[in-house]
């Protein structure tokens, strides 16, 4: 134990893959795939993203003169989908996704 702590040795735990990657190869993938994308107009590249509204959730902290008794956390949420192109230049309008009592079908 000293002398890993004099020498800054610690243990640690292998994870994941990363060690079996081959570097040359994702360089030169990379270097490929610009190239393939300087080919086409940035207005045509879309990006959608995923975010959630927990819009029943109580705070996890309050103040009080002493401890709080905990209540069960209410999970319900609204799924909201953003979208946008690459230049920012088109936004479309947020669809949002929430979950209703007695579901309908099509």
């Amino acid at each position: 134990d000293g002398w890993k702590r004099r020498h800054g040795v610690a243990r640690y735990r292998i994870v994941g893959e990363a060690g079996s990657a081959d570097f040359e190869e994702i360089t030169k993938s990379r270097e490929e795939f610009q190239k393939m994308l300087a080919e086409w107009d940035p207005e045509v590249f879309l990006n959608s993203d995923e975010t959630a509204v927990f819009y029943r959730l109580a705070p996890n902290s309050t103040l009080a003169t002493g401890p709080v008794k905990g209540t069960k956390r209410d999970k319900a949420r609204m799924t909201v989908l953003l979208t946008a192109n690459a230049t920012g230049t088109v936004k479309e309008h947020p669809l949002v996704i929430g979950k209703k009592n007695l579901p309908m079908p099509f």
